[in-house]
């Protein structure tokens, strides 16, 4: 079915087992020189497809939710407590309940926490935190007009940060020294501090890390079910570093450090001075549950600019931008149903969005796609947008919430009118489903469509780009874009191939736009 068995690290062999629903249920890490378990951690799951039961060695923690499914509180080795205005933003944890006392985040903007209060400013950046006696102990945050964070001043030492034009960050500076990163596209691939350089590997078009290189060393991350490091290893097999968290994402101990390691959930990086995680295009506060800034891409992310996630055991935000829309069950039925992909589902939300949702994928023996395979996809896009490529917008996730109280987790994306294998299959023929027509395939297409297939084969020849398995898709304005790549490879890391069945492909497509914008009959394509 094409899911991960066994891995091996070095000394370290870890096993995995998934569940009938292809979800993962247990991991064992074996030192195979010293012939010893090092790692056994097993995952349970409600009826509505939360996890309900996290077991890491001796710790075990279960979760219970509300009748929203959202996390309302935690039993176990991590007891937490959450508190939700009617907004959904965490407004207490771990605080005693007054009664009849109701408590909400004014423009989803959080104002109190336990004891601390927070300040905002005109653009809705979070500029101090007041916490402690009388709110004595404050951290003053600046921002540039982008809107990043470029200055932070706690207990009287400042840092300061700056970045690239792409908006990554590139230096963190204090009166300790000065730390400079390193970027391959979003991933972050080196750091370097006081002649210390670290080199971060990932799983392939992924935020999932695998190795950290340092001083000419190795180590292993040992990962979760959401991708977030609980263990590193050397090549010996010996755990050098080990943390357990809290829910959403801060660390509730460390039981071994022998090397320092600042990743966290996919996409973040955890910052001592602040307690932060730079999260891409924002900075995550653990100790919330929420951004400090708005959401860059503003409302098209969804109504809560500040959240990061509706459950944040079952969802990751590697870029700091996808937000959570929430959208009514009918869009689930019959009546919205727009098409059904090798691993998804396309419901129509309106006129220029659908919502794709995960389902079993024949192509890979049935086994059941996931949501973290419609986020590597929406990844996939975004490196072939950044590579100057036309491409399927998809603006964020979402979640349905069933009749019965069970969830459905997908993404929203743009809606096209139309795609060639539309044009083969039945637009000539008359039998649409979804009532696409010659006529309005006529009218759609023009010569500007073909210049702009043309400038896509120049750019993926001169980008050395591959993608596997993609289609073309057309809106009501003609435009072409790349959609549903199974893989891609860009520059070196394109395969020569590959590189060369893409772009027979856009040839291929840039004939048969061409005849259809010269109005030539469709069945004489095919």
């Amino acid at each position: 079915m094409g899911r991960e068995m066994l891995r091996t690290q070095g000394e370290v062999a870890t096993q995995t087992e998934y569940d009938p629903m292809g979800r993962l249920q247990k991991q064992q890490a074996f030192n195979l020189a010293q012939k010893k378990q090092i790692i056994q951690r097993e995952y349970a799951y409600n009826n509505f497809g939360n996890l309900s039961q996290f077991t890491d060695g001796n710790s075990e923690t279960r979760y219970v939710y509300d009748l929203l499914n959202r996390l309302e509180k935690t039993e176990g080795t991590e007891k937490e407590v959450f508190d939700f205005d009617p907004a959904g933003n965490i407004v207490g944890i771990n605080e005693q309940k007054v009664k009849g006392e109701k408590k909400q985040a004014t423009g989803n903007r959080l104002a109190m926490q336990g004891d601390k209060k927070f300040t905002y400013d005109e653009r809705g950046n979070l500029i101090k935190e007041a916490r402690g006696k009388g709110g004595k102990l404050v951290t003053e945050f600046e921002y540039n007009l982008q809107n990043q964070l470029v200055k932070v001043t706690k207990n009287n030492q400042t840092t300061e940060y700056k970045y690239d034009p792409l908006g990554r960050r590139i230096e963190k500076k204090d009166a300790f020294g000065t730390t400079k990163y390193l970027w391959a596209g979003d991933q972050l691939a080196q750091e370097t501090r006081n002649k210390i350089k670290k080199t971060y590997v990932y799983e392939p078009l992924s935020f999932k890390p695998v190795a950290l290189v340092q001083d000419n060393e190795v180590y292993h991350y040992h990962l979760d079910h959401l991708g977030t490091p609980r263990e590193l290893t050397n090549n010996e097999g010996d755990i050098v570093w080990k943390v357990r968290y809290k829910t959403w994402g801060n660390v509730a101990l460390k039981e071994c450090e022998e090397i320092e390691n600042n990743i966290r959930f996919q996409g973040q990086y955890f910052d001592e001075e602040t307690g932060l995680h730079y999260n891409r295009h924002r900075y995550y506060n653990p100790d919330t549950g929420q951004f400090i800034s708005q959401d860059p891409i503003g409302l098209l992310g969804g109504v809560n600019n500040y959240q990061y996630a509706p459950n944040p055991l079952g969802w990751i935000d590697p870029y700091g931008l996808c937000k959570d829309d929430e959208l009514g069950a009918s869009v689930l039925s019959e009546e919205n149903f727009l098409g059904k992909g090798a691993y998804k589902n396309a419901h129509i939300i309106d006129g220029d969005r659908v919502f794709l949702t995960p389902i079993a994928n024949p192509a890979h023996g049935g086994a059941p796609a996931t949501i973290e395979d419609l986020h590597h996809e929406a990844w996939m896009l975004d490196k072939l947008s950044q590579e100057g490529l036309s491409t399927l917008a998809i603006y964020g996730t979402a979640v349905v919430n069933m009749p019965d109280g069970s969830q459905v987790q997908g993404i929203i994306a743009e809606r096209k009118l139309f795609n060639s294998k539309d044009v083969f299959d039945n637009i000539y023929k008359g039998t649409n489903p979804q009532g696409v027509t010659q006529d309005m395939v006529y009218d759609t297409i023009t010569q500007d469509t073909v210049v702009e297939l043309e400038k896509m084969r120049e750019t993926i020849i001169k980008n050395n780009v591959e993608v596997n398995d993609f289609q073309i898709m057309y809106g009501k304005d003609g435009k072409p874009v790349i959609a549903d790549p199974k893989d891609i490879g860009v520059g070196k890391d394109a395969d020569e191939g590959e590189v060369e069945k893409t772009i027979r492909k856009i040839e291929s497509e840039i004939i048969m736009i061409k005849d259809i914008a010269d109005k030539k009959p469709m069945k004489i394509f095919y």
